[in-house]
């Protein structure tokens, strides 16, 4: 498993380090916000964890997770509509 930290893609320069992506491998990925599992990508399907919208900070996160690996991400309520939660 390789890890390293998500990048935003919204002009910031970074999460610093509160956002981190665990790569599997065969299109098996997982982040991590604040050291919490929220977010898993695995065989072409997003699962969203338990506490993916936390806060406001952690649901920026999984956005950005989403459009790194080509996902649609809109707001809070279309993130749960689309894919499950």
């Amino acid at each position: 498993m390789k890890k390293s930290e998500l990048m935003p893609l919204n002009g910031r320069k970074s999460f610093y380090g509160k956002a981190i992506v665990e790569d599997y491998g065969n299109e098996h990925k997982r982040l991590l916000s604040y050291d919490t599992p929220v977010c898993e990508i695995k065989d072409g399907k997003v699962k969203l964890l338990k506490d993916w919208n936390y806060s406001n900070t952690t649901v920026g996160h999984v956005r950005a997770f989403l459009m790194a690996n080509g996902f649609y991400a809109g707001g809070k309520a279309e993130i749960a509509k689309t894919y499950g939660k």
